[in-house]
């Protein structure tokens, strides 16, 4: 006879939970006949994947057992759970296997986690040995090709893949999307705008100077924001909204900022014209090349939802942006070195670029923090004072998703948001302008996944003090 599959997860961390799909207390019936249980058993998939996402927080690894056929999309959507160690489909007595998590070695962990910064390292590699291959006057006419061809098929495929269904749920969290997108489009930039008078005192490039204040303009990454955000735990819904909001706001909103600041005779060296032909010009291009093929492809997802979803796991929608996003970094890069402006900088400045950002990251992270949570720094003396901090506090799932929406910025857009505002600017110039926000870029990849460690920690504890305190009323604990 054969050996029940299911008995090898009896024991802790394993937790078997079923899914009675087809009503017929089937595996109900398990509990009795069989030697290992069932701890709860769920007749619809929203009940089961509501209790999934709550286990999140602990070590507990979970076996799911069907007695139905799930559709693709909502296979696909289970697997995904880091949570779900192995799926089982329960049918005429037996138990086959559909889904099973695969052990990854160290090194093949870091590679997927880290591969994006690698292949930015290749690029860099490509890009210095051959400049002529990729710049706009090269063989592959990359300011047609690239610059234009790049940036569309990025925000198309970006529409294709976006699932707004659960962004409706998030849509009435009006002081956390105000919060986000002050921090965003007003607190980011002006805080960097004053941080570069210090900077031009400090005789550092001019140039890179010009380019931080530009990387402070840009909106919020959409994809390192809600990935890192639902690694840690957080809300990610949140996250999604945000960086589709500020993306779109950041078609009208950055190029104006850009033109505000540099309006400043102190920063000379990136005079444009600052005109309104100009400004609606500008607008137009990041419209057609951002907004158009994002609009596009959201209807395409709607339309073909299934089809589509079938195609992006199938074809890897993500990596395939990713890899799109790497192709313009390597032009820009190839203009860059092509163009021999690079030896204007020197390596001091560069050094103070990279201490400069790693400071913006964390300030800002850790600001959101400190607002979304309201610390108890001083001495409520009436209940009115405690129950406005109650008031105000986030979830901490929500604070996890402010903390990465407000201190990530978008390279995707950046790019296409400068080779617009600078059109009329060699491209070597452009190229070094993009310095800032390609380092600032692979320094938050950095810097979100040490958060991402942390946070899950955070909350974990969160809810670990949450259940002492409600099996043990006596317990007073701070959370």
């Amino acid at each position: 006879m054969e050996t029940n599959p299911l008995l090898k997860y009896c024991q802790s961390p394993y937790v078997i939970i079923g899914l009675d799909l087809n009503k017929t207390n089937s595996l109900s019936q398990l509990n009795n006949e069989e030697s290992f249980e069932i701890k709860q058993i769920f007749d619809n998939l929203d009940d089961c994947e509501d209790f999934i996402k709550n286990q999140i927080n602990n070590d507990d690894k979970l076996i799911l057992i069907l007695n139905d056929n799930l559709l693709d999309e909502q296979l696909i959507k289970i697997e995904n759970y880091s949570q779900i160690n192995a799926i089982y489909l329960y049918s005429q007595e037996e138990f086959k296997c559909i889904y099973r998590k695969i052990k990854k070695k160290i090194f093949i962990k870091l590679l997927k986690n880290f591969w994006f910064i690698l292949s930015l390292l290749i690029s860099l590699l490509f890009a210095y040995l051959f400049p002529k291959l990729g710049s706009s006057d090269g063989p592959l006419r990359t300011e047609y090709t690239i610059k234009w061809g790049c940036v569309i098929l990025i925000f198309f495929l970006s529409g294709l893949s976006l699932s707004t269904n659960n962004l409706l749920d998030q849509i009435f969290e009006i002081r956390l999307h105000i919060l986000i997108q002050t921090f965003s489009f007003l607190l980011f930039p002006s805080v960097i705008y004053g941080i570069s008078f210090l900077l031009i005192k400090l005789s550092i490039n001019k140039l890179l100077i010009n380019g931080i204040i530009v990387m402070s303009c840009t909106s919020t990454a959409i994809s390192t924001s809600v990935i890192m955000t639902k690694n840690a735990g957080g809300n990610e819904g949140i996250s999604l909204l945000n960086g589709l909001i500020g993306n779109i706001l950041g078609i009208f909103i950055s190029p104006a900022l850009i033109y505000l600041f540099m309006n400043n005779p102190l920063f000379e060296m990136v005079k444009q014209k600052h005109d309104i032909d100009n400004y609606i010009n500008v607008i137009s291009k990041l419209s057609l090349t951002v907004l158009l093929p994002l609009i596009i492809g959201q209807i395409i997802h709607r339309i073909w939802k299934e089809k589509i979803l079938w195609a992006k796991n199938k074809f890897y929608f993500t990596e395939i942006n990713s890899f799109i996003l790497l192709i313009l970094v390597w032009s820009i890069l190839c203009n860059l070195f092509q163009s021999k402006l690079l030896s204007t900088i020197n390596n001091i400045d560069l050094v103070i670029l990279i201490l400069l950002n790693t400071f913006i990251y964390f300030f800002f992270s850790f600001l959101s923090l400190f607002i979304s949570r309201l610390p108890n720094l001083f001495i409520c003396r009436n209940q009115k004072q405690i129950k406005f901090i109650q008031r105000w506090r986030f979830s901490h799932e929500n604070t996890i998703a402010f903390m990465f929406s407000s201190s990530t910025k978008t390279l995707a857009q950046g790019i296409p948001l400068i080779t617009s505002v600078f059109a009329n600017s060699s491209q070597g110039f452009i190229g070094i302008l993009t310095i800032p926000l390609i380092l600032y870029f692979v320094q938050q990849l950095i810097f979100a996944s040490i958060q991402v460690i942390f946070l899950k920690r955070w909350i974990k504890q969160y809810y670990s003090n949450k259940n002492k305190l409600i099996n043990s009323p006596n317990i007073v604990t701070n959370i």
